[in-house]
């Protein structure tokens, strides 16, 4: 078939000023909130699962991915902070994205992350992420942009380089003013970083106050911290000639040992 030049447009078939107004007039604006904390969070290995299955039609191998999506939009959906216009949540692919001006909200929200985070690694889990504060541009809740968008990427990316929360220093200084938040931050003064502890137990009678109505958690026991210390050693073993992963489910298993002795203190204070 012999090539066509397109047909030219004239004058004529130009839209009227008229309608090109009201096309503007229809579109979304984006409104500047400053102030704003965003955590973004990411799946470690996620795309290596897909690879390590892409001839496999059995589902059953990225069938934990769907579970632990829904638990993060079971839990966030009924959270009292999304009420707040300036506050959201979502999922997009393997990412967890989270977002608020009011301190007290974002405590809340790291509180339901820890619980949601050990609930993950129970299921062979595991998440890296950032929380930084900024300038975020809002069209609709899900619909945004931003310098604290960036910076709480690269902190994930970048910065945390192992199974844990980087938080800028703005963050990390709201947060260390309030005690509510000492009990699960940590500031390493040698590197000048700060970081979430990626164990801390928060009892679910703690956690009832950030919802509106009662809701059903999972039940974080001792079957579940034995799955999350059995999969931290098989993810060890597995990585043990690559040394970047290696060193991931090596802290892991520094942290969990902190976190098995800070249970059984707990528990045996329980029973003075």
């Amino acid at each position: 078939m012999a090539y066509k030049n397109p047909k030219p447009i004239i004058e004529d078939d130009l839209p009227s000023i008229d309608v090109l107004s009201s096309e503007n007039a229809a579109m979304l604006e984006y409104d500047e909130h400053n102030n704003m904390f965003f955590s973004f969070i990411d799946i470690l290995g996620f795309k290596q699962t897909f690879d390590d299955n892409k001839n496999n039609n059995d589902k059953k191998s990225v069938s934990k991915y769907m579970d632990i999506f829904k638990y993060y939009n079971h839990l966030m959906n009924n959270t009292r902070f999304l009420e707040d216009k300036n506050c959201g949540a979502g999922q997009t692919s393997d990412s967890l994205y989270f977002y608020t001006d009011k301190i007290d909200h974002l405590i809340g929200f790291i509180k339901i992350y820890l619980h949601f985070s050990l609930y993950a690694m129970s299921k062979d889990v595991f998440f890296r992420g950032g929380i930084a504060k900024g300038r975020l541009f809002m069209a609709k809740k899900h619909q945004f942009y931003g310098d604290c968008v960036i910076k709480a990427y690269l902190l994930e990316n970048e910065i945390a380089k192992f199974p844990r929360i980087s938080l800028d220093k703005r963050t990390y200084d709201d947060l260390s003013a309030n005690k509510d938040a000492k009990e699960f931050i940590l500031e390493d003064k040698i590197c000048g970083r700060y970081t979430v502890k990626p164990f801390v137990d928060v009892p679910t009678n703690e956690l009832l106050q950030y919802f509106s109505s009662s809701i059903a958690f999972k039940e974080i026991d001792n079957i579940t911290t034995d799955k999350i210390k059995k999969y931290i050693e098989e993810n060890s073993a597995r990585f043990e000639f690559d040394d970047r992963n290696y060193q991931k489910y090596q802290y892991l298993k520094e942290e969990f040992k902190k976190y098995s002795k800070d249970i059984l203190k707990k528990t045996y204070n329980k029973g003075v």
